[in-house]
């Protein structure tokens, strides 16, 4: 009977469990081109953004939370430049997006966020804000979950990413209970060689990784693991799928949309 009990909390439990299903995507350079409708060269024979704007929206439809790194600053995309391209998916999305993070312009972005009204409320937002990081990660905390989820964009450069993710960890680590940082880490390949060794027994140990090095994560031929994504050991994520093709039009060569894939993945709190 005790074991029947138990069988029967533990299905009650899962009923009632909440789950958010995530996407995180380092859309390249996402701005005027990929959100107004406008070209993306000079070149005539340039694909128009429209184009790449119907593939985007194909795939960020669905998801109850969306990170996209690259988004341009404040002074080339304005607040309302995002809401139209946010209505232009028409999928009910409610946003929000960080200050202009970086140190030169040529390292300086903004991180967006999209998420389901009807399923999430927004609560809080913050920055980790230190001297060993060049772009401050963005942390969202919405009221229906109690993950704080952190999105990043590590400097491309094999001496920053160790650093900056150490950065990173003891801004998460010991200051919120449960949390998840997600996005473009250059974490692998050229920036973070195999032959150092695996990365989480480097920064991160006690965390768990849901992205292995060497799964491909970008449109380029290599096999890179460039975008990963971490949570504390007591959070819970499964289904991890990494999104392609990106384009489904034959006209439109998938870097014309972005040089990284999306990667999805639930949480469970």
């Amino acid at each position: 009977m005790h074991k029947l009990i138990f069988l029967i909390y533990l299905f009650s439990f899962s009923i009632f469990a909440g789950e958010v299903r995530v996407l995180t995507w380092n859309i390249q350079n996402i701005g005027s081109c990929k959100m107004l409708g406008e070209k993306c060269s000079s070149d005539s024979s340039e694909e128009r953004s429209t184009l790449i704007q119907a593939e985007i929206t194909r795939i960020v439809k669905g998801y109850d939370i969306i990170f996209i790194q690259e988004l341009s600053t404040s002074h080339s995309v304005s607040n309302d430049d995002i809401n139209a391209f946010v209505n232009s998916l028409q999928a009910g999305y409610k946003w929000k997006a960080s200050k202009d993070v970086g140190n030169t312009s040529g390292n300086t972005e903004r991180f967006l966020v999209l998420y389901n009204p009807t399923k999430l409320t927004f609560e809080r937002d913050a920055y980790i804000e230190k001297g060993c990081i060049v772009r401050s990660p963005y942390i969202i905390k919405f009221k229906e979950t109690p993950i704080y989820f952190a999105t990043t964009h590590i400097t491309a450069k094999k001496k920053a990413i160790i650093p900056e993710m150490s950065c990173i960890e003891s801004g998460l680590t010991g200051v919120f209970p449960k949390w998840v940082v997600l996005g473009d880490m250059n974490a692998d390949c050229i920036y973070y060689s195999k032959t150092r060794g695996s990365i989480n027994r480097a920064v991160f140990r006690d965390a768990k990784w849901y992205i292995s090095t060497g799964t491909d994560t970008t449109v380029a031929k290599t096999d890179c693991a460039y975008d990963r994504i971490i949570s504390d050991k007591t959070t819970i994520g499964r289904n991890v799928k990494v999104i392609r093709p990106i384009s489904t039009n034959p006209e439109l060569p998938e870097k014309r949309v972005s040089d990284h894939y999306p990667v999805e993945i639930i949480f469970e709190y």
